[in-house]
């Protein structure tokens, strides 16, 4: 096993700078570097500073056309002036404008090339596109025309389980929990990783093998799930919660990766060989589970995610042992748009309720978008995708750009 670092109270996030431009910020935080010269950001509070978000469109499953394009998705991505979304089960990847045209629809159900089965996530690496195939242990690589390129297999494709980007090097940079991924990591108690991984195949003496080289941990809370049945069928399912459990939470892009690992607000930002260049924080309120926490899960959450199943509600014996943890994670979602400007989802104390910060590249606090959810994707040309599940199971969508100066009350829009 390679280098394994263990990381308490921190975020991965990664920075994309490669083709859109910089932006500068007008705050200028507590700044000091520690003797392992990793410069530390702090803020006493964060400056309350609410910005616009515009939404330029809105749209569903249905292009313009009434033509049928996906029903769920599970990732996507955003590219020059589009988004490319993959719908897992229709085994495609479609691409839409910002205004919701169809433009393209890439891959089909089957196992030959350019065909998918089980497909769970897509990142670009080099202006192609890289489509991690589970059920055909392998990533189909396309064009961004929607070309088909290549398979790339490895021994360890198959347990792909999970968000995983390309980084420069050609390596795949993954997070999961173990056991139910990596056993190569077995040696350890239940955790979250993030690691790195060979994307092509390596060999040795004629067998297959794989170079993991961990760059963070953090213990798992494996009992946070459990499986529960409905008195109306014959459902079994292993159900948890992740808004009331602390986990390692990550992003990353062409040049840097980033992480979050505690109860704390408080992310890191790292080099692509996982080393800590700078780490970010601000105070948050003590974020316990109350009853109340818990009654919005059940009313809210677990309805929406059991939607899947059809007609299926949670019995009172099934309630009472799902099991939740003390204390929220203060961060719960974290990302990077094309600028590297750093988008994290922030729990407050109020049930169901979080507030989106954005913080630019060298720490530097820009503003808040109120309620507004973690986007799913940004393109180069400033879209951001806002992916929204609703309680039919169908997913909906909306595009919109940020305004950037201080928002009058008036105008402001978190609809």
């Amino acid at each position: 096993m390679g280098r394994v670092r263990c990381l308490f109270g921190v975020v991965a996030v990664l920075v994309m700078t490669s083709a859109c431009g910089d932006v500068g910020s007008e705050y200028t935080p507590l700044r000091e570097f520690l003797e392992s010269g990793v410069e530390r950001v702090t803020y006493e509070a964060l400056p309350p500073r609410r910005l616009t978000f515009n939404t330029v469109a809105k749209w569903d499953i249905w292009d313009p056309q009434g033509v049928y394009i996906f029903s769920q998705i599970s990732a996507a991505v955003g590219g020059t002036e589009s988004f490319f979304l993959l719908d897992g089960d229709n085994a495609q990847v479609v691409e839409l404008a910002p205004d919701g045209n169809l433009l393209n629809i890439l891959g089909r159900q089957g196992s030959g090339p350019g065909e998918l089965r089980s497909p769970l996530h897509l990142d670009f690496h080099e202006k192609r596109l890289w489509i991690s195939d589970v059920g055909n242990r392998r990533f189909s690589v396309y064009d961004l025309d929607g070309t088909y390129i290549r398979d790339v297999k490895w021994p360890g494709a198959s347990r792909l389980v999970s968000h995983f980007s390309v980084t420069p090097s050609g390596r795949i940079l993954h997070g999961g929990m173990w056991p139910l991924t990596v056993a190569e990591l077995a040696d350890q108690e239940p955790f979250f990783y993030l690691a790195l991984f060979p994307a092509e195949g390596e060999w040795e003496e004629g067998r297959a093998v794989i170079h993991v080289d961990t760059l963070a941990t953090m213990k798992s809370l494996p009992y946070l799930s459990t499986e529960i049945r409905s008195e109306e069928g014959d459902v079994r399912m292993w159900f948890g919660h992740p808004e009331f459990a602390p986990q390692l939470r990550w992003a990353a892009g062409e040049k840097l990766i980033a992480t979050v690992t505690s109860e704390e607000y408080r992310f890191e930002i790292r080099q692509p060989d996982g080393d800590i260049i700078m780490e970010v924080s601000a105070p948050m309120p003590e974020l316990k589970v109350t009853d109340a926490h818990k009654e919005w899960f059940f009313r809210y959450e677990a309805g929406r995610r059991l939607s899947r199943y059809g007609s299926f509600t949670l019995t009172s014996d099934s309630r009472a042992r799902i099991p939740f943890a003390r204390h929220m994670p203060a961060i719960t979602g974290i990302a990077v748009d094309r600028m590297g400007r750093i988008w994290v989802q922030a729990n407050t104390p109020e049930p169901g309720v979080t507030r989106l910060d954005i913080f630019d590249r060298e720490g530097n606090y820009r503003g808040h978008l109120g309620t507004m959810p973690l986007p799913a994707a940004f393109s180069c040309d400033e879209h951001v995708l806002i992916l929204e599940r609703a309680e039919d199971g169908l997913d909906r969508f909306r595009v919109g750009t940020v305004g950037w100066a201080p928002a009058p009350l008036n105008e402001i829009d978190s609809s």
